[in-house]
């Protein structure tokens, strides 16, 4: 048996567990960075350094800029191919454990395990379905953040040019960002369970640093050698990919059921 039917049957209880929290949570998240930018140039305006008519990177620039709110707005949207890297890993992390967790707890993957679906099979499918469920909530996020901000800074004068090379980073660094955090707490669940476990290490703390480091590093990186931003990103893309794929590949290698079923 393959991982199609199984997917589908956890992506359908997946989404009635979630219910509309995997759209309002990542909704309400984005309009309030954006609120939070607009909002706080103004209570802080001496927090804005540099130019405020202007902003740009290697690939991407923002012109016709008149004022402080403006400036925080174009420099998160130039910045946005790391940010919302981060916030893809952070998203992933959260609802693959909700997806995979309660299962190692109730009984379910003891009985999934006893059927003919191939182990692989079942690896896939808890992947897949985690990956789905995440990538719905990005995209939410996407559009709640980048719509609104591009709205006010056109509104406002300004004018937005991304390069061929911005969008690319911007699908990369995020898919590389979930699918290496699907990835890894997956595995953790089929190698060592109880490692998603609240008790495990300040609430699985673990697999949250192992799934979350990637990202965050790449942020530290390109915040502290701006002029590294393409380089740096094309490589945690690149390398994110590839790492999950190496995992994807080792579990049936390395998996034992007893752990699964302690």
């Amino acid at each position: 048996m393959n991982a199609g039917p199984l997917a589908r049957a956890l992506a359908s209880r997946t989404r009635r567990h979630q219910g509309k929290h995997i759209v309002l949570v990542p909704l309400g998240a984005g309009l309030g960075l954006v609120l939070l930018l607009l909002v706080l140039p103004r209570v802080y305006p001496e927090g804005i350094h540099g130019s405020v008519t202007a902003a740009s990177s290697d690939l991407a620039s923002v012109t016709g800029l008149h004022d402080a709110t403006g400036a925080a707005l174009s420099t998160a949207l130039l910045s946005a191919p790391t940010l919302l890297g981060v916030a893809a890993a952070l998203i992933t992390l959260s609802i693959s454990r909700a997806v995979v967790a309660g299962d190692l707890t109730s009984g379910v993957m003891e009985a999934l395990l006893a059927t003919p679906v191939r182990l692989r099979a079942v690896f896939l499918a808890y992947t897949g379905t985690a990956l789905a469920a995440a990538l719905l909530a990005w995209l939410v996020l996407v559009a709640a953040f980048t719509g609104p901000a591009w709205a006010v800074l056109t509104a406002g004068g300004g004018h937005v040019h991304l390069t061929t090379g911005y969008v690319l980073l911007g699908a990369l660094v995020p898919v590389g960002s979930m699918l290496w955090a699907a990835s890894v707490t997956v595995f953790t669940a089929f190698l060592y369970p109880a490692g998603l476990r609240a008790t495990a290490g300040l609430n699985g703390g673990l697999v949250r640093a192992v799934a979350l480091l990637p990202a965050l590093g790449t942020t530290l990186a390109v915040t502290l050698a701006p002029g590294k931003y393409t380089e740096v990103t094309t490589w945690y893309a690149g390398g994110s990919l590839t790492l999950a794929a190496a995992l994807l590949t080792a579990v049936p290698l390395v998996f034992k059921a007893d752990r699964v079923l302690e």
